[in-house]
């Protein structure tokens, strides 16, 4: 359903409660979140989980991804939400993770 852009549906799919606690519901989750433009929600939800995961270079990517949409897309992000944007995103082009170039023009760009 995600991939036929059928992203209500597929949000109607992710269990909710304990059984949403695995760490690929989360991500699937967070990126469902990303395509209805509820960057925020993403991004909250991936900062509580890279507290206990910090080597996850894919929620960190899930992460960026929304925080960075949020900011091109005229949100409103405080101050503290663009200062962990550009940690994360030093922290993950620093592991040169799979998508560190396009982060670095994130970045510069932020």
């Amino acid at each position: 359903l995600f991939r036929q852009r059928n992203t209500a549906a597929a949000a109607d799919l992710i269990p909710r409660g304990s059984e949403a606690a695995s760490d690929a519901w989360m991500a699937l989750d967070a990126a469902v979140k990303i395509s209805l433009h509820r960057e925020a929600d993403a991004a909250a939800m991936l900062e509580t989980y890279l507290a206990a995961h910090a080597d996850d270079q894919e929620a960190r990517w899930l992460y960026l991804h929304a925080r960075y949409a949020q900011h091109v897309r005229g949100g409103t992000l405080q101050a503290a939400d663009a200062a962990a944007f550009r940690a994360q995103a030093r922290i993950y082009i620093d592991a040169n993770a799979a998508n560190s170039a396009l982060a670095r023009e994130w970045l510069a760009a932020f």
